[in-house]
């Protein structure tokens, strides 16, 4: 019988102990109950609202900004703690991911206009969709690799080959692979030659030499990546928002919208920040209807346009 290879062998001794304690409390998790399980990880994420200030800072001046000041007393501070809650049940899923298949997915989850996607996938020219850090965003990953149609995940590398080694590893489930961002184009034109899926997530401030222009979220010039409206223009495609929402404690919904086409304006540049523009619309009211749900405590307003105040304190 052929030796499994040590994952952690190449890393420093401190590094590979880390590992194995936290593979055994992962295994830990997934031996519990996922009502207790789920109970835990709200416990935990929602320790976040009081040991995390500056993240709190962050979470009510971004609720500032798209809603203005707070119309009722205590409604921010509610939300912000719905939000780390939220994130605790995610990882809490996330972490029973090795228990999910295709015949138990669907107790966990719904879709919504699931043809969309299904009648791309069997044209075979490749699919590119777009989504945001909203509700558990690696569920609606998983789930649609359980279903037939595997994820091939854009995302950062982290600093730290170990971290990124480790987190990587635990989201590599169900068929869902990742796209590292640097050097991302060759790869991503390799699984849509293959009539692949491959997604990305839009609100997050970008470097402009990682591919960030400037169009508004919430009426607010917002750094966004522009990767798949250039890939759309570039291979005559449509992008395909895909969002995923809590509807309870242990349920999901995910909701496919409309395909968003690539409209010529003459100008490549121009016809790119409109496509971007029209994906990033499409976030809006999913935030607005559902905010408990998004990712306040990024400074998704960090870059400015040139001559524009700065709306973070440093």
């Amino acid at each position: 019988m052929k030796r499994r290879r040590d994952p952690y062998a190449p890393f420093p001794l401190r590094l590979r102990l880390a590992g194995r304690l936290l593979d055994a409390f992962l295994s830990f998790m997934r031996r519990l109950p996922l009502s207790a399980s789920m109970w835990l990880g709200e416990f935990v994420g929602g320790l976040g609202y009081y040991l995390l200030p500056g993240k709190k800072r962050i979470a009510f001046r971004n609720l500032e900004l798209v809603f203005g000041k707070e119309s009722e007393p205590g409604r921010y501070r509610k939300i912000i703690k719905a939000m780390w809650r939220n994130w605790g049940r995610s990882a809490a899923e996330f972490i029973r991911f090795p228990l999910y298949t295709p015949e138990n997915i669907g107790r966990t989850v719904t879709w919504e206009r699931w043809e969309i996607l299904k009648k791309q996938h069997d044209e075979g020219r490749g699919i590119l969709t777009m989504t945001a850090h909203f509700g558990n965003w690696d569920m609606l990953a998983l789930a649609s690799s359980l279903r037939g149609i595997p994820v091939h995940l854009i995302t950062k590398q982290l600093r730290s080959r170990f971290w990124n080694d480790f987190w990587m590893a635990k989201r590599d489930y169900g068929g869902v692979q990742v796209i590292f961002k640097k050097g991302a184009a060759r790869e991503i034109i390799k699984v849509l030659r293959k009539g692949g899926l491959v997604a990305s997530v839009l609100d997050q401030d970008t470097k402009p030499k990682e591919g960030g222009i400037f169009v508004d979220f919430f009426g607010i010039p917002a750094s966004t990546l522009d990767l798949m409206a250039v890939l759309a223009g570039k291979r005559n495609m449509t992008v395909t928002p895909v969002y995923i929402i809590r509807v309870s404690r242990m349920k999901h919904r995910i909701l496919v919208l409309d395909p968003v086409p690539f409209i010529d304006k003459g100008d490549f540049d121009e016809s790119v920040r409109d496509m971007t523009q029209r994906l990033v619309d499409s976030m809006e009211p999913m935030v607005r209807k559902y905010p408990e749900q998004w990712i306040w405590v990024h400074r998704r307003w960090k870059r400015r346009p040139p001559g524009m105040p700065k709306i973070y304190e440093d």
